[in-house]
C-alpha cells in the first residue's frame, strides 16, 4: 500500500479495505490517480478510487457473505492516528449491490460493525 502525502500538513494517509470470508480474501486500496467514475457510473468525478470500490474491482467472482473491513491511518513523524473510515455515500450504494454481510470501520476511534 502506498501512502498519499498531504504536502500542506506533512501527513501521509493510508486507506485500505479487505473482504474476508473463510479462506477467501480480497483487498483494495485508495489511489488518487485512478478515477472511480471509470468503473461505476454511481461515482461522480471525485479525486480517486476508494478502497471499497477497489475490493469490488479486484474480486474475481461475485462477493457474497463475509465481512468488509475498512481501515485508515494518518502518519506523521511523531505519531500515527486511526482515521474515520465510514464508507462515503457512493461506496455505500456500491456495497448495497453486493451480498457482503457485515461492514466494519472506525468512527472517532471506535470500531463500528453493521449489517448490510
Amino acid at each position: 500500500m502506498s501512502a498519499v502525502r498531504d504536502h500542506t500538513s506533512g501527513c501521509s494517509y493510508d486507506m485500505a479495505a479487505g473482504w474476508v470470508k473463510g479462506k477467501k480474501r480480497v483487498f483494495g486500496f485508495n489511489r488518487l490517480t485512478d478515477p472511480a467514475h471509470v468503473k461505476s457510473n454511481i461515482y461522480p468525478l471525485i479525486a480517486g478510487r476508494h478502497a471499497e470500490l477497489h475490493v469490488v474491482m479486484n474480486a474475481l467472482l461475485p462477493i457474497k457473505g463475509g465481512t468488509l473491513y475498512v481501515v485508515g491511518v494518518r502518519s506523521t513523524v511523531s505519531r500515527n492516528d486511526m482515521l474515520n473510515t465510514a464508507p462515503c455515500k457512493y461506496c455505500r450504494e456500491l456495497l448495497k449491490t453486493t451480498r457482503i454481510k457485515y461492514l466494519v470501520y472506525f468512527i472517532d476511534g471506535q470500531l463500528v460493525k453493521e449489517s448490510l
